[in-house]
């Protein structure tokens, strides 16, 4: 029953936004992703969506198919050091490259209204001039 809901769910999200999210994904994908929509709907209108901590880029391109959704000046601007946790007992893991960001970025054709910044939060988001 949650995989035939899941597919529709995916199918209608698919329709809406393009191509972020497949109907083969699974039920807590289509789920982080309704909520990731939950949360751009409470943010204001106006400025940029800033994210510190990328990833695989899942995020990055949630909010950056919403902006182009809505069609208005406004860019995601994603922040992260591209080589894992940069400290502490889990320093290296997650690593995800920022050329394979990049590339997820053009699959899903957000390239456009998404920017990703290279290096540790406390050197990079300083010099954010939005």
């Amino acid at each position: 029953m949650k995989t035939n809901r899941c597919i529709i769910i995916a199918r209608k999200i698919f329709d809406y936004f393009g191509s972020y999210y497949h109907p083969w994904y699974r039920y807590k994908d289509v789920r982080r992703f309704l909520f990731l929509y939950d949360l751009f709907k409470k943010i204001p209108m106006e400025g940029d969506i800033v994210e510190c901590g990328v990833g695989e880029g899942r995020s990055v391109v949630a909010f950056g198919a919403f902006v182009r959704h809505e069609d208005k000046n406004r860019m995601v601007i994603g922040y992260d050091t591209f080589e894992g946790f940069p400290y502490g007992d889990k320093k290296g893991y997650f690593f995800v490259s920022i050329e394979k960001v990049q590339k997820t970025l053009m699959y899903h054709g957000v390239q456009n209204v998404v920017s990703l910044v290279k290096g540790p939060f406390e050197e990079t988001l300083p010099h954010y001039d939005g």
